[in-house]
């Protein structure tokens, strides 16, 4: 799948580092109604944590997304995800999620789940193209409106069928984006 350490085109995707954390808060302030400081981030960070985040960057390096999931045993919850408003639309979420899916995996994870604002079909479209489908529903879940949260789950991250999807939708993200791999950016 995804070797979210090397370079792919003008972007990579790699480990948050705690420099990451001003450039992150300042997306995440851009991108969420509440969001969350940036001693969030920071104490996630912490060795002993549960929570792991990647980080897109751009050639300078600037970034320009992140994603966080708590493993929690061998489950991936997607706690975050976020682009630059100016740069969405341009398939970096889907990059994100893809090397986060492949991350969770090497991690130990064998399903992963979220919570996602009943209003937001643009995500909950990204989120269904990688097999995520709803499981139920959080009633009054996000704090500055009430809004419900309907929480979707992909199947096992392990199994033959769902990696062959994953390669299936990398590949499709590759020729979408003009990215390179010949650095062996794919695992099959």
């Amino acid at each position: 799948m995804v070797d979210a350490a090397r370079p792919v085109g003008r972007y990579r995707v790699r480990p948050m580092r705690l420099e990451d954390v001003d450039e992150v808060a300042a997306i995440e302030k851009a991108s969420f109604s509440l969001p969350w400081p940036a001693d969030t981030y920071r104490r996630d960070l912490r060795p002993d944590s549960l929570a792991h985040y990647l980080v897109c960057e751009q050639d300078g390096p600037r970034l320009v997304g992140y994603v966080g999931y708590w493993l929690i045993e061998d489950e991936a919850h997607i706690s975050t995800i976020a682009v630059r408003p100016d740069l969405r639309n341009l398939g970096l979420g889907e990059y994100l999620l893809a090397s986060m899916l492949e991350d969770a995996r090497k991690q130990g994870a064998r399903s992963a789940s979220l919570e996602v604002r009943v209003s937001n079909g643009a995500a909950q479209a990204l989120y269904s193209k990688y097999d995520f489908r709803v499981s139920g529903r959080r009633r009054r879940y996000y704090r500055d409106n009430n809004e419900d949260a309907f929480i979707m789950e992909a199947p096992s991250l392990v199994s033959e069928e769902y990696r062959s999807h994953l390669r299936l939708r990398w590949q499709a993200l590759v020729e979408r984006l003009g990215l390179v791999t010949e650095s062996a950016g794919v695992s099959c």
